[in-house]
């Protein structure tokens, strides 16, 4: 059985929203899950939502260095 699960570019965004701290708080466990299993997937579509988003639209933007470390 494959338990592989793909993950949303929102699953990555939510960790950093302070202002939704149940989301913040499960996307981090998932996030952690994924990493800790191997088991997570994302796309390069995601990773291209997710530093849209957070280099242009977070209240305090990432740069572009922090994104890439990210």
């Amino acid at each position: 059985m494959n338990d592989k699960f793909f993950m949303d570019s929102n699953i990555v965004i939510y960790t950093f929203d302070s202002h939704a701290p149940s989301k913040q708080k499960k996307a981090r466990e998932l996030i952690a899950t994924a990493l800790k299993t191997q088991k997570g997937i994302i796309s390069f579509q995601v990773v291209q939502e997710f530093l849209n988003v957070a280099t242009r639209q977070f209240e305090i933007p990432l740069t572009s260095l922090e994104a890439e470390k990210y």
